[in-house]
């Protein structure tokens, strides 16, 4: 009986698994169809409608809505700030970035962050720079330079270096 339930959830984690890397991989192409109709800031207006319909749904089908009077006017403010900093802020420039070049290049642009952030902790947190760390920060630039020139690295061209620029600082 365990064995079947082990077995059973874990098939739903695969499921899920799977579900979750075809939805995210097809936010690219997604978002690249609604720009062609809409402009980057139509885009953000719908895509956060949207989101707070859906979450506000997961709340009360959840039974979770007292939750909302825990916090005061001063959190709810910082709230959003940040909200604003955080989301509104990267959904301006992301969809601004994919508004100006192709979504394959605007995506992996935009997702050289992690490579930010390792680089950023070497001289914020002074993190101790090692080989092993510059051979994998090199390997992430080079894979970034050969799958957006499509192979043809003699033949640097990028599509669009204001879109570029704000896929790379989102």
């Amino acid at each position: 009986m365990i064995i079947k339930l082990f077995k059973a959830k874990k098939f739903n984690a695969y499921i899920n698994l799977a579900l979750c890397v075809l939805l995210w991989g097809s936010i690219p192409v997604a978002t690249k169809k609604i720009l062609v109709e809409l402009d980057n800031l139509q885009t953000l207006f719908y895509s956060t409608i949207l989101s707070t319909l859906v979450l506000g749904l997961i709340l009360i089908s959840q039974k979770k809505t007292g939750d909302l009077k825990k916090y005061n006017k001063n959190q709810y403010g910082s709230m959003i700030f940040l909200g604003f900093l955080g989301n509104y802020m990267y959904y301006v420039f992301l969809y601004g970035a994919l508004s100006r070049t192709t979504a394959s290049e605007g995506f992996i642009l935009s997702y050289t962050w992690p490579i930010l952030v390792l680089i950023l902790s070497f001289i914020i947190l002074k993190d101790k720079i090692t080989l092993q760390k510059l051979v994998g920060i090199l390997i992430s630039f080079l894979g970034i330079i050969i799958i957006t020139t499509k192979g043809n690295i003699s033949a640097f061209n990028l599509t669009n270096l204001q879109g570029d620029i704000l896929a790379l600082i989102r």
